[in-house]
This record gives structure tokens, C-alpha cells and sequence, in this order.
């Protein structure tokens, strides 16, 4: 099996914490398993990444969307599948 690893940043710790963009999983046979990962911040200050607000990562996996978003103010996350939220 080979595997294929993109690093990007993080969009409030940047390189501090790469985030693994686009991994492609092949195996011997052929098969293969794709997945992007996009993740946005928003924060109250901009140096300062404590200041979260809420934070959303995007991850498509063989072309399904999975979607995750935390709000910082409530505490909560928000899982969104393919098929709606559970």
C-alpha cells in the first residue's frame, strides 16, 4: 500500500500544526481512497488564536462532503454527513 500525504497549515497555528490536506491511499490491487481536508477559524483577534469563535473543517472523502463546525460561545459542534445530520 502506498500512501501520499499533502501538509497544509492550520488557519490560526499555521505550520505550528500542519493539517493533512489531500491524502491518497493506493493498494497493490488498484483501489484507491482519496480524502481532502479544508479547515477555516474565525477569532476575535488575529494575533491572538485563542480568540476562537468557531472553527469548521470540511473533509471530503471519495466525494462525499463530511462537515464539522464548533462555535466556541456554546461549546458545541456540528457534524453534518452526507446524508444530513445525525
Amino acid at each position: 500500500m502506498t500512501q501520499r500525504t499533502t501538509l497544509g497549515s492550520d488557519p490560526r497555528w499555521e505550520m505550528l500544526a500542519p493539517v493533512g490536506t489531500l491524502v491518497t491511499l493506493t493498494t497493490p490491487g488498484g483501489l484507491t481512497f482519496v480524502t481532502s481536508v479544508t479547515r477555516t477559524a474565525e477569532v476575535t483577534n488575529t494575533n491572538n488564536p485563542f480568540s476562537l469563535v468557531a472553527l469548521a473543517e470540511t473533509t471530503n472523502v471519495n466525494g462525499r462532503t463530511y462537515t464539522s463546525v464548533y462555535t466556541s460561545a456554546t461549546r458545541t459542534w456540528l457534524n453534518v454527513r452526507p446524508w444530513g445530520v445525525p
